[in-house]
């Protein structure tokens, strides 16, 4: 597939190096020689230097040729006019970012009508996540599929988890519900784990594949497939004695950090909000009502201290300064904070920053651009792919059409093509957790977990 990227920003760059990966024809186009040169001495890419609104550089970059347009550059107009202009060329698919919230939801805009397949926000996205993390004390990472009918919870094993306890094929989770807790949210199910599929986990860099007869290790990294309404008693089974944060604090009001502020405000969860521009910091405030928005730098140890930085805080730095944002993170750990979050837009930086331990959490704000654009370049069964924060491989939702060999055998019986397992199963509007014992069916929806070196052979069993 010839696939055309308007940005040669970090977002151009990770789409072009995964891209790559995947041994797809790619052209880049940027007003930025210097930055394309660098991406021209490190990927196999052709690059075009010029305005990707403009008709005549579109040309040179023959954009009739492309099977996909990307548009990724800091500007939602460019992004916009590269796409209309790319759907008048006859390019089949095309994806713009779009960073302005009022451009996203505006009634007065119509962009398929426009040629414009799929708008991405990465702020949108992102905020989305935060808010769950933020909502539930333990969660590292929360992805949603299946139309929200499943999510991939990520969680970190500690010393007095009741993983611990055994292989997987001996644990038992019956949660009790918490003392404050509704009535309507106790369960009458038996037995938690059973509607729980643990799909990877990593130790240390190391990722595997839970089975049976895994065991896990405190420190572990875990991902597990869960429905919502089963998420909380997860977290209260995985983590005994398992308490909110006290308090919230964001440094950054940026476009991200209020959007994450006004979703918690909106779910009355108190959140202290930090903005080292007075002018900005006051147009937030403005805005949120009943959150205390500080005017300060988030590095300063005394603004920390005026925020409330301490026990049981969760401190998240999503700031457009990286090194501001880890820095900060760090202090905010020296406080006492139990849980750190940091924005971090290059790349490099983030396998140092896991290595050394020195946060919770690494927000990534270009893994939702990568998980856009992956359903438009898999098979025709393959609906949708998607990355991980963290574990590398992906999540393949595909479609079991009629005649598939998997169709009408259990899984069981399964030959997986290498290191895959099955995340979940949905049949009609019913989530099926996937049993050794449970009989594949033509129009199953399944999500598969591969890892890196297996994705393109899942890839395969399904492009027909």
């Amino acid at each position: 597939m010839r696939i055309l990227i308007i940005g040669a920003g970090n977002s151009g760059r990770h789409l072009a190096v995964k891209l790559c990966e995947m041994s797809h024809e790619v052209v880049v186009v940027d007003k930025a020689a210097e930055t394309l040169a660098v991406l021209d001495a490190q990927l196999d890419v052709m690059t075009i230097v010029g305005s990707g609104s403009s008709p005549e550089v579109l040309e040179r970059a023959e954009l009739k040729k492309a099977d996909l347009l990307i548009a990724v550059t800091n500007s939602d107009e460019v992004n916009l006019i590269a796409c209309i202009c790319a759907h008048e060329a006859g390019v089949p698919n095309t994806v713009a970012r779009v960073g302005e919230p009022a451009l996203l939801h505006s009634p007065l805009l119509d962009y398929k009508r426009l040629g414009i397949d799929c708008l991405v926000s990465q702020n949108e996205e992102a905020s989305k996540e935060l808010f769950d993390i933020l909502s539930n004390p333990g969660l590292l990472e929360s992805v949603k599929l299946l139309d929200g009918r499943v999510l991939i919870a990520r969680i970190k094993v500690r010393s007095d988890s009741p993983l611990l306890d055994g292989p997987i094929s001996s644990l038992s989770a019956t949660p009790q519900p918490r003392p404050d807790a509704p009535a309507e949210d106790e369960t009458d199910e038996p037995d938690l784990i059973s509607r729980i599929r643990f799909i990877a986990a990593m130790r240390g860099e190391e990722v595997y594949l839970p089975r049976g007869d895994t065991s896990f290790a405190a420190g572990d990294d875990v991902y597990a497939a869960v429905q919502p309404d089963d998420l909380r008693l997860f977290l209260d089974w995985a983590y005994p004695g398992r308490e909110s944060f006290d308090k919230r604090v964001i440094a950054g009001g940026g476009g991200l950090g209020l959007t994450v502020a006004q979703r918690l405000e909106e779910a009355s969860v108190p959140v202290v909000l930090l903005e080292q521009n007075a002018t900005r910091a006051g147009e937030c405030s403005d805005v949120l009502h009943k959150t205390l928005v500080l005017h300060g730098n988030a590095s300063d140890q005394q603004t920390l201290v005026s925020a409330g930085v301490g026990q049981d805080t969760a401190f998240v730095a999503i700031t457009g300064d990286e090194e501001l944002n880890i820095i900060s993170c760090m202090l905010a750990h020296k406080m006492g904070a139990a849980f750190t979050v940091a924005l971090v837009s290059k790349p490099e930086y983030v396998p140092v920053i896991r290595a050394l331990g020195l946060l919770s959490r690494v927000l990534s704000p270009h893994l939702s651009m990568i998980n856009a654009i992956l359903h438009f370049v898999r098979g025709k069964h393959i609906r949708a792919a998607v990355c991980l924060h963290k574990a590398p491989g992906e999540l393949l939702h595909v479609v079991i059409r009629e005649g598939h060999r998997w169709a009408g055998k259990p899984i069981s019986r399964l030959k997986m093509p290498g290191d895959c397992l099955i995340a979940t199963v949905l049949r009609g509007d019913t989530i099926h957790v996937p049993t050794g014992e449970l009989t594949i069916e033509e129009g199953d929806q399944l999500v598969i977990f591969a890892l890196p070196d297996d994705v393109g052979r899942v890839q395969g069993m399904f492009k027909g």
